[in-house]
């Protein structure tokens, strides 16, 4: 009877030692431990590189807007037939080739839609498809309401602003990373209830600025110190006072 250990000619079969075995679990557990960070890295820079395309095309929408109407696309307002308009993604969803339906008081967009342009797919707060209908529970980016809000400027009431009407638009925030569709500085103070950080751990956000460049902001820059916002950034028609 043939030993089961010998190979034909009678050579004999090699075979790992549990101590082998053993080195190499262990070189293959280091490599992954080398690995993996690397991986996640480059997963969360793929959904950051997503993020700023999303708020790219937003920003090319609103400009389109922009100049066809001549003021911004602005926060909703509800309040009287004069000044009520639907949110600022339904009145820049035919820019981007989103349908949209009827509603009431105002047009909405279509809830059997998937709409991934308003999707940041690094921020945690995920929703089905039809959860996105009027855009207050999912939708990933928040306006800034100050464009447009009953914003007082020279002792007028102003519902919309025209570019002319914006003082250094690069350094204005316009559309950002939110947890709702409408944000304000009370939000960038009170983070659970306004912005999303949902970029390197948690430590930023991608910002449309109001002269339609994307940058991405530590979570410091949306305020001064503690709980005084960085109004300079927010009130687009004015500088810091």
């Amino acid at each position: 009877m043939k030993n089961s250990k010998l190979h034909h000619g009678g050579v004999k079969q090699p075979c790992f030692t549990l101590i082998e075995l053993l080195v190499v679990i262990a070189i293959i557990a280091i490599l992954a431990a080398i690995l993996l960070p690397a991986l996640n890295s480059a997963r969360e820079r793929g959904k950051a590189a997503s993020c700023v395309n999303n708020l790219k095309q937003i920003g090319s929408a609103a400009a389109q807007y922009l100049n066809d109407c001549d003021y911004f696309p602005r926060s909703a307002i509800y309040g009287g037939a004069t000044t009520t308009l639907p949110p600022w993604f339904v009145q820049i969803a035919s820019y981007i080739g989103c349908p949209t339906k009827e509603g009431n008081p105002t047009p909405t967009l279509d809830g059997t839609y998937e709409y991934g342009v308003y999707v940041c797919s690094a921020n945690d707060f995920k929703f089905g498809i039809g959860q996105i209908y009027g855009g207050k529970s999912g939708m990933n980016y928040g306006i800034n309401k100050y464009f447009g809000y009953g914003t007082s400027m020279n002792g007028e009431t102003i519902w919309a602003l025209k570019g002319s009407q914006l003082v250094n638009p690069s350094s204005k925030y316009y559309i950002m990373d939110a947890k709702t569709y409408n944000m304000s500085y009370d939000s960038a103070v009170a983070d659970a209830s306004g912005i999303a950080y949902p970029h390197s751990g948690q430590r930023y956000l991608n910002m449309l600025y109001a002269d339609f460049h994307v940058g991405s902001c530590a979570r410091s820059i949306t305020r001064e110190s503690g709980s005084t916002c960085n109004i300079d950034g927010w009130v687009p028609e004015r500088e810091k006072f």
